[in-house]
């Protein structure tokens, strides 16, 4: 009974794999922001496809200016590899791992990228307690989408809110204004100027 149940373990395991062959695979996520650290997994499958990791597995990283980071060793995590290679700064990275199982060399490769963080993208999910007790600290009120006519309602019957008035003065001296000085000096001229050809003075 039970060398059945282990060869329907073992088949189970070659059905579930039929559509990957492949004897070694690394997982990471495409997408990374640039405070979240950059992890890896890795498994590395024998003939009978059973999870092994008596081998090293080691990946490098190349940034997008062609950089080459030093190659990192994976860790064994139970049957697989887990490595978590830190935090990147932001752009497009590819790497890759490898190991040599059976004398034979596997690789995997593939790439991924780290994106700016933006605070205001991190939680757009509204803060009630919070804007609450902004409120109430603030000798305010807080009213939600269905309490618009409450709102309305509330400013008009407060006594802080009344009608408020300006004037604003701008005085500036007539000597300023040079068109009319030169208009009045034109005058005068042009009066002094006839009486004087008139023999008035």
């Amino acid at each position: 009974m039970i060398i059945l149940m282990i060869l329907f373990l073992k088949w189970s395991n070659t059905y579930a794999l039929k559509e990957d062959k492949s004897k070694f695979r690394v997982y990471s996520e495409n997408t990374f922001l640039e405070n979240q650290a950059v992890v890896f997994e890795s498994e590395l499958y024998n003939d009978s496809y059973e999870l092994v990791n008596e081998e090293d597995v080691v990946i490098e990283i190349t940034n997008q200016s062609g950089e080459v980071y030093p190659a990192k060793s994976f860790s064994r995590s139970g049957n697989a590899y887990r490595l978590d290679a830190g935090i990147f700064e932001v752009g497009e990275y590819s790497y890759s791992a490898t190991v040599t199982f059976g004398g034979k060399k596997l690789d995997q490769s593939g790439e991924f990228t780290v994106r700016e963080l933006k605070a205001e993208y991190t939680n757009v999910v509204a803060d009630h307690g919070l804007l609450y007790n902004i409120a109430n600290n603030t000798e305010g009120e807080m009213f939600y989408p269905n309490q618009l006519d409450s709102l309305a309602e509330a400013i008009f019957n407060k006594e802080e809110i009344v009608d408020i008035s300006y004037t604003e003065k701008d005085v500036s001296d007539v000597i300023n204004w040079k068109w009319i000085f030169g208009l009045i000096m034109g005058l005068l001229s042009f009066e002094w100027f006839m009486r004087k050809r008139n023999g008035a003075y």
